[in-house]
């Protein structure tokens, strides 16, 4: 009889044998998605640890274990933001911006939901400060193209950031 998830769960939490932490870091950045990394961590690992009686070999363990990656990410987009108790992760993006916590949290939450060629092109030229014509080369973007998605995320931030402070829905 296979362990429950429980032992399981006891097993692959300490120390992270199955290096979820970097998968889970890897996949966010891979996606342009601004989420606490640890809590993904702690969905996956709750997901694996639930699903794992039911894997029986195929697909390869990691492929496997990437859609379990996959899996939390999707959960934690879906959730409901946490409450301000949680706002603790949001600190170090909120700070150099002259943000409180739970702004960046839902400027974060706006971010996440964006189509991808916003979310990439503002990450590479806001978040990762990349030259903007290396980035347009070597997405296969005109200049003027990979600027319009830029601008077009920063706008939904802005909007949603006046509408929040407004107290509108």
């Amino acid at each position: 009889m296979g362990a429950s998830p429980q032992e399981v769960l006891a097993r692959i939490a300490t120390g992270d044998p199955l290096r979820l932490r970097p998968a889970v870091v890897e996949h966010l950045r891979q996606r342009y998605q601004l989420l606490d990394a640890s809590r993904v961590h702690l969905r996956c690992l709750a997901l694996c640890a639930r699903e794992a009686c039911r894997y029986q070999g195929t697909p390869s363990l990691e492929e496997w274990l990437l859609a379990r990656v996959n899996e939390a990410v999707e959960h934690v987009l879906d959730e409901d933001p946490p409450d301000d108790s949680d706002d603790g992760a949001w600190a170090p993006l909120a700070e150099p911006l002259g943000l409180d916590p739970g702004d960046a949290r839902e400027a974060c939450r706006v971010f996440n939901h964006l189509p991808m060629d916003q979310r990439r092109s503002f990450f590479r030229l806001v978040i990762e400060r990349e030259e903007p014509g290396r980035v347009a080369r070597e997405l296969g973007l005109e200049f003027s193209e990979l600027l319009v998605f830029a601008r077009s995320a920063l706008e939904c931030l802005i909007r949603a950031y006046h509408s929040d402070e407004r107290g509108d829905p």
